[in-house]
């Protein structure tokens, strides 16, 4: 998936203020500890006590839940208490930004710039926003800045393959590869970078890179329906129909238990075509 989720858990370093009770801090620690169903069940009950801190932590419970209307709604409340904090503008930003909307994401990444000019995430995701709304240039100039402000090591990875991605999608095919290469040097079982090395090669017209690629992307990660997809179009195109079909099993089996409706049917009505070539 090309918009990933870059959420810094802020509110975990703020002062404690008068009001703040144990249910707060037991809030906090349910989200270091990834549990953020209980996390919002603690932060809902200390909203009078200390809504700031409540509202703020909710919203990015709600933002890791994938739950992102109600995380902008926290994130509208917190920011009438601390409308000078960066880290609120991004996570609402966020959150409207998995909604589709990019404006008003891009609003609040500038406010978030503003604020803080040194956050190397508020050019990250504004990037993706620029990307979602075809600005081509003005996204690689984020992920540029993005990663002139030294980014620690996953988070570069993550950066470096989506500025590929954004060089590959305009056709510059050499310096999208260069990227995935870097982002692979740094972290060799980013499955990821390695599917869309693959998508590179295939776009150069190096079957055998493709598909060398794409192995290695399904070593990493057996169970991506994209990528049985892609290689499959691999292996046609290579003459090897029998083994594109059987990937396309693959992914169509993937696709329906992710529950990608879609993308299942698209697979079955592409295999069906196939598979009466292979016998005809």
């Amino acid at each position: 998936m090309r918009l990933l989720l870059v959420v810094g858990v802020w509110l975990l370093c703020l002062p404690w203020w008068v009001g703040a009770t144990g249910l707060v801090e037991a809030g906090v620690q349910a989200l270091q500890a990834q549990q953020y169903k209980k996390a919002v069940e603690l932060f809902s009950q200390t909203l009078d006590q200390a809504p700031a801190l409540s509202y703020g932590n909710r919203c990015l419970a709600y933002l890791l839940l994938g739950v992102y209307d109600k995380a902008e709604q926290d994130c509208d409340q917190a920011l009438q208490y601390l409308p000078h904090n960066a880290e609120l503008w991004l996570d609402r930003g966020l959150a409207r930004l998995r909604q589709g909307n990019y404006q008003g994401a891009l609003a609040d990444f500038n406010s978030g710039i503003a604020l803080d000019p040194h956050n190397y995430r508020l050019f990250y995701d504004r990037a993706l926003v620029y990307s979602a709304l075809g600005q081509s240039q003005q996204s690689l100039t984020d992920y540029d800045h993005a990663l002139e402000l030294s980014p620690p090591v996953p988070d570069r990875v993550e950066i470096l393959t989506d500025r590929g991605i954004e060089l590959m999608l305009q056709g510059h095919l050499e310096r999208a590869l260069g990227d995935f290469q870097q982002a692979i040097q740094l972290m060799p079982n980013h499955s990821r970078a390695w599917f869309h090395q693959g998508c590179a090669h295939h776009r150069q017209g190096e079957l055998d890179l493709a598909l060398a690629d794409f192995d290695r992307a399904l070593h990493l990660e057996p169970d991506n329906p994209e990528t049985y997809r892609a290689r499959a179009i691999v292996q046609k195109q290579r003459g090897k129909l029998r083994q594109a079909v059987t990937d396309l099993e693959w992914a169509s089996f993937y696709f329906q238990q992710r529950g990608q409706q879609e993308e299942y049917t698209s697979v079955e009505n592409l295999k069906f075509h196939w598979l009466v070539r292979l016998y005809v």
